[in-house]
């Protein structure tokens, strides 16, 4: 059984296919949409993305943690 089936992940800032594939492959769905379904985002620790994405602004409004990373 895979434990890790209906969590959704929306990356911002950037782009990572080998994430996106490792992901794929332990049942982790890479999503390019922040929705109600979205469980968490990861985003690049940049200042002009942290301010201005919408995928981060909705994150927020949506209450959905946010990983940031460098």
């Amino acid at each position: 059984m895979n434990m890790m089936k209906n969590i959704n992940i929306v990356l911002s800032g950037f782009k990572d296919n080998s994430l996106s594939i490792f992901l794929s492959k332990i049942g982790i769905n890479v999503k390019e949409v922040v929705d109600d379904n979205t469980n968490i985002v990861i985003a690049i620790r940049d200042k002009s993305i942290t301010t201005s994405s919408s995928k981060i602004k909705l994150a927020k409004e949506k209450k959905i943690p946010i990983i940031y990373y460098n």
